[in-house]
């Protein structure tokens, strides 16, 4: 079974780059934090001798609670 490890930090993203099968990456939508957070994880597994490209990485970006006054939740809701 493959194993997906959270990780916000550096530190948490090195540990998970050499030990899980994947990395969620909790760091912002922004390009550059999400830039430098992939290589982290290429680096990190080519220093331990790991191939760099298998491990599977996301990000998702956190978003306020949603309250609907009238009607159905709509994904206009969200913008």
């Amino acid at each position: 079974m493959p194993l997906a490890i959270a990780a916000t930090g550096p530190k948490m993203i090195r540990l998970a780059a050499q030990v899980a099968d994947g990395v969620l990456l909790a760091v912002g939508a922004e390009a550059e934090r999400l830039r430098v957070s992939i290589e982290t994880i290429r680096a990190t597994r080519e220093a331990a001798g790991l191939s760099p490209t298998p491990v599977d990485h996301a990000g998702w970006r956190l978003v306020r609670k949603l309250q609907v006054t009238s009607g159905e939740p709509s994904i206009g809701h969200l913008r």
